[in-house]
Parts: C-alpha cells; sequence; structure tokens
C-alpha cells in the first residue's frame, strides 16, 4: 500500500512533498529517501522540554532551513543545555518513520559546533532575523560564489550566531551587499584578493569586538599553530580580519 510521505512529515515541510513512501518492509528505505533530500544542517528556532512522570524529558524543537522546516520530537534523560534557539544542528534519527500531533520522531538532535564548508549560513536565516528578504538572497548568492577556502573563513567567522545576526541588522547590511557585489564583478580592478576583500566588507559591517572574540576563540578551539601549513593561509586571513 503506498501512501504520500505528508502522512508523516508536517506540512511545513516543502521539498519532498511529492515524494512517495512505502509501508511496512519499505520503511528503512523510506529513510533513506527522507535522509537524502532533507538538508543536513536545521537552525534550531525553538525547543521546550517537559518533565516526564518517568523522570525523562520529552524535547519538542523547530528547526528550519530554507529547504525544510521541521518539528520534532525525541525523549532523553538528561538535557543537553547546549540545545537551544538559534544552535545550529544536525538530525540524529531513529530506524524508523513516526510522528506524534504532527511532529517527527527522532533520537535527538545533534548541535554542529565546528564550522562547516558544505553549508551557506544564509540558507539557515529565519523570516524574523532579517527584514530585507531581497537583501539577503543577494548574500546568499555573494557566499555561494565563494570559493571553499573563503567560505570556511566565512562560515568560522559567522558560525556564531550572535555574530551572523549583526551582519544581518547591521545598519549597514544593504550598502554593504552592493559593495560586495561590486567587488565580485571586478569593477575595482585594484583589489588584488577579491575574495578577501567581500571577507573584509561583511567582518567590517559587524561587531567588530565580537567578531575578533569569534575568530580569537575559533583559532584557540582548532589549535591552530604554524605547523598546520595545509590550513594556515586559510587562518592567515582570519588574523587579518582583526587588522582594522
Amino acid at each position: 500500500m503506498l501512501k504520500p510521505i505528508s502522512a508523516f512529515i508536517p506540512r511545513k515541510l516543502t521539498v519532498i512533498n511529492r515524494l512517495i513512501i512505502r509501508l511496512g518492509n519499505g520503511q528503512q528505505f523510506s529513510m533513506c529517501i527522507l535522509q537524502e533530500q532533507l538538508p543536513q544542517i536545521f537552525r534550531i528556532t525553538a525547543i521546550e522540554a517537559t518533565l516526564l512522570p518517568d523522570s525523562t524529558y520529552e524535547i519538542n524543537a523547530s528547526i528550519f532551513h530554507e529547504k525544510a522546516q521541521l518539528d520534532v520530537q525525541w525523549n532523553t534523560s538528561q538535557i543537553d543545555n547546549r540545545l537551544a534557539v538559534n544552535q545550529l544542528v544536525s538530525i540524529r534519527w531513529k530506524g524508523k518513520l513516526a510522528e506524534n500531533s504532527g511532529k517527527i520522531i527522532i533520537s535527538r538532535l545533534a548541535p554542529v559546533e565546528i564550522p562547516s564548508v558544505s553549508v551557506n549560513l544564509l540558507d539557515t536565516i529565519p523570516a524574523n532575523w532579517c527584514q530585507d528578504k531581497e537583501g539577503l538572497q543577494r548574500l546568499r548568492k555573494l557566499v555561494d560564489l565563494l570559493s571553499a577556502d573563503y567560505k570556511k573563513v566565512f562560515n568560522t567567522i559567522f558560525w556564531n550566531s550572535n555574530s551572523l545576526y549583526a551582519l544581518l541588522s547591521s545598519p549597514s547590511f544593504i550598502s554593504t551587499v552592493e559593495r560586495c557585489e561590486r567587488v565580485m564583478k571586478s569593477e575595482y580592478k585594484f583589489f588584488i584578493d577579491i575574495e578577501q576583500t567581500v571577507l573584509m566588507l561583511l567582518v567590517n559591517a559587524t561587531s567588530k569586538q565580537s567578531v575578533s572574540e569569534v575568530i580569537i576563540d575559533q583559532i584557540v578551539d582548532a589549535n591552530i599553530t604554524q605547523k598546520h601549513s595545509d590550513r594556515s593561509e586559510c587562518w592567515t586571513i582570519l588574523l587579518m580580519s582583526l587588522d582594522y
């Protein structure tokens, strides 16, 4: 018997509405389809914990990505204090699809604390973060144009939600985006490194102190030293970001 995936997944999910899942022996196959279609990283937009009679906790959370918005639920014996609104997370799935009152039952949400180059952070921005939707879309395209090394630098600086919010809420946000677009179009021929210039413009549109602290924390956490020659160029750019 075939049944639309919407019977299991909340209506918020739009990216795979037309997928069909197979019940019974096809549950494992269905999980594979679901995991392949969904983004790997989401941002928490709401989360609450309820203490149950057996002294465990029921956790309900809403998570956001531009391609999919999900309500999820899981049970745990201990609360993970790292899970909070605006935290980037990945889903740890159970072995089969299940739902409860429109919420997908999962094993848990895992905080993603190490910056990943595979995600465009602008895809994880909920609606209440930025009123300028056009500007947000333009910045998303700019980040997509960055090479992997520079995208890694961007994600390292702005993985911290406070730093990213500071950029998007900056009074100079849209003018900064416009300047970045002009640089990427090579209208300023005297720039030696276009991508580095774009990164500097974005950093300078934020709270300098908060960004500086993030950069230092990331370098310390990663234990970056001169012997890490394969990463030296990437982290040199980060250090240069402090010189303004």
